[in-house]
C-alpha cells in the first residue's frame, strides 16, 4: 500500500468508528497526547540524518553489511514500536461501553479485529484493515517470527507465505505508521474541537 493509500484507509477506518458509535472523544486524552505525534515525526525525519552520519563516523570501520544489519534493525523495533503506540491510541479513543480493552493485555491485532468486528466490517474489508495496520509485521516482530538479511527483513503473513521487505520497503511502511498517527491525531485533534 502507497502512504496515501494508508491515509485513506485510516481515515476511513475513525470515521466508520464515529458512525458506528465505537468513537469516544476523550478531550483529556487529546490534549495531553496531540503533540506526541509531532514528536514522533520529527523522531522519523531525523532518522535518516542519524543514519547517515553513523555511516559517515564508521567509514571504513564497519562493513556494509554490518550497517545494514543494524539500520534493519533499528527500523523494525521502530515501526513496532509505533504499531504498539497506534494500538494505545486506539484503545483510548473506543467507547467503553462497546468495547473494553485492557491496554496491558490486550494484543494489536486482537485490539484491531474487534473494532472491525464491532462496526460490522466483512470478513474481506477486515482481512484489507489488519494488512493495512500492518498486524502480521507487527506480530512477526513481537513473536521474534522474522529473519534480517544484510539489507532486508523476511517474515510470514497470515496465509503463511514469505514477506520480504527491503530496506527501502522497510522505510516506506515506516512514513505509512507515520501516516497512521498523523490522520488518527488530526481525527482526534478536529473532534475535539467540535
Amino acid at each position: 500500500m502507497t502512504v496515501e493509500g494508508v491515509r485513506k484507509a485510516t481515515e476511513h477506518f475513525l470515521k466508520t468508528m464515529d458512525e458506528e458509535g465505537v468513537y469516544e472523544i476523550n478531550s483529556e486524552f487529546v490534549e495531553e497526547n496531540i503533540d506526541y505525534h509531532k514528536n514522533w515525526s520529527n523522531r522519523r525525519n531525523s532518522f535518516n540524518l542519524i543514519l547517515k552520519k553513523i555511516t559517515e563516523l564508521i567509514d571504513g570501520k564497519i562493513t556494509s553489511d554490518e550497517v545494514g544489519l543494524f539500520m534493519i534493525q533499528i527500523m523494525i523495533w521502530n515501526l513496532a514500536s509505533m504499531l504498539e503506540l497506534f494500538k494505545f491510541f486506539l484503545i483510548v479513543m473506543t467507547n467503553k461501553e462497546r468495547i473494553v480493552f485492557n491496554p496491558d493485555k490486550s494484543m494489536y491485532g486482537q485490539v484491531i479485529e474487534a473494532i472491525c468486528n464491532e462496526i460490522g466490517y466483512d470478513k474481506k474489508t477486515k482481512k484489507t484493515t489488519l494488512d493495512t495496520f500492518m498486524v502480521d509485521f507487527r506480530n512477526a516482530i513481537f513473536h521474534n517470527n522474522y529473519s534480517v538479511g544484510n539489507s532486508s527483513v523476511t517474515y510470514k503473513n497470515y496465509d503463511k507465505q514469505t514477506v520480504f521487505l527491503t530496506l527501502e520497503q522497510l522505510n516506506e511502511r515506516n512514513a505509512e505508521a507515520t501516516m497512521m498517527f498523523q490522520v488518527i491525531t488530526e481525527f482526534a485533534e478536529k473532534k475535539n474541537l467540535n
